[in-house]
């Protein structure tokens, strides 16, 4: 029989300290199994190494990012990513960026973060990219893809809305990185529910399958940095809901991480 696994993995571990501690609350009490870190947040390091203490079996992959927080290569040598400060612009501009950005810059800064979350003593076991940058452009996809095969990883499918482009299934084809056979994008928002989490467990078809979310507490750092604050802290109590776990049993459905694949 085939078997049904899910990766329940929360995106943006290290962009504040209530981040942080919600996802090990949904991974300690819960059914989080794997989260992804922001290399380029301040509060990173500090909060992975209370993950690496306190959550000894939850999987951590790197968050590949150029929209929020600063460089981790020196400004003046990746200047087609950022300004003299480091601080990479909003997701507004993250079309402009990538038309803009020389590969050889941002392979060296995407390697940087990657290699940040190493030198903590914490082995990476997945990429995906906030805001889901490394689908936005064919560019990118290649950068990241040649990272992927150098420190053998696997990657985060793409959404519905970026799968479709010709480069992405093109690379994706040719290049055939291990990834999930789904990631389900829909916890999220006003879908954060715990009816909506309920129906997509029930509902879930043989192989391995992805559920992006976003549990956290909205600290006074995330109203600062983020529009999604308080529906953070829904997706938090709904990954500890109690019955979850019996729900996964019933429906033969087995927890899993990245390496797994």
């Amino acid at each position: 029989m085939t078997i049904k696994r899910l990766i329940v993995n929360a995106d943006d571990y290290g962009y504040t300290p209530g981040v942080s501690a919600g996802i090990r609350r949904a991974h300690l009490e819960g059914i989080v199994s794997s989260t992804t870190a922001m290399m380029t947040m301040p509060p990173a390091a500090a909060e992975l190494r209370l993950a690496r203490e306190q959550c000894p079996h939850l999987g951590i992959g790197v968050h590949l990012t150029v929209t929020k927080g600063h460089c981790l290569r020196p400004a003046g040598s990746i200047p087609s990513l950022v300004p003299a400060s480091g601080q990479f612009p909003g997701v507004r501009e993250l079309s402009a960026l990538l038309e803009r950005a020389a590969p050889g810059e941002l392979r060296d800064e995407w390697r940087a973060q990657i290699e940040a979350l190493l030198a903590l003593g914490i082995q990476p076991d997945h990429l995906d990219s906030h805001h889901h940058a490394f689908y936005c452009h064919e560019k990118a996809l290649l950068v990241t893809l040649d990272l992927a095969e150098e420190y053998a990883l696997p990657l985060r499918t793409p959404p519905p809305p970026l799968a479709g482009r010709d480069f992405v299934q093109r690379l994706l084809q040719q290049r055939q990185p291990p990834r999930p056979d789904r990631t389900l994008f829909s916890f999220y928002k006003q879908r954060a529910t715990l009816d909506h989490l309920r129906q997509l467990i029930s509902s879930l078809p043989p192989g391995t399958s992805e559920l992006m979310c976003h549990p956290a507490y909205a600290d006074d750092a995330l109203y600062a940095l983020s529009s999604y604050h308080d529906l953070r802290e829904q997706e938090l109590a709904v990954l500890a809901d109690p019955t979850l776990p019996a729900l996964l049993e019933q429906c033969g459905v087995e927890l899993g991480r990245f390496p797994e694949l």
